[in-house]
């Protein structure tokens, strides 16, 4: 599986919200998380210098959309199983 992530608390809670939130708050919340987790995939797969990277993702950075952040994942492989 490809969603690692350290603090668990944040994860339940975030579950919890897509499992008993309004539709339009599910939707919300479970595109931020998987958009929060494939950033992590990503950041964990490049170099790690924490300036660069910030630069990168952050902002007006190359990979700051989401839209970007997928087809990234795709071409370098991630996959989610």
């Amino acid at each position: 599986m490809w969603i690692h992530h350290s603090d668990y608390k944040s994860v339940d809670a975030a579950i919890k919200e897509i499992e008993t939130g309004t539709d339009r708050a599910t939707g919300i919340v479970a595109s931020a998380f998987v958009e929060d987790h494939l950033t992590t995939v990503l950041r964990k797969r490049f170099h790690q210098d924490e300036d660069l990277l910030n630069r990168l993702f952050k902002g007006e950075g190359p990979l700051a959309s989401f839209s970007v952040k997928i087809n990234m994942a795709f071409l370098i492989g991630c996959d989610p199983k």
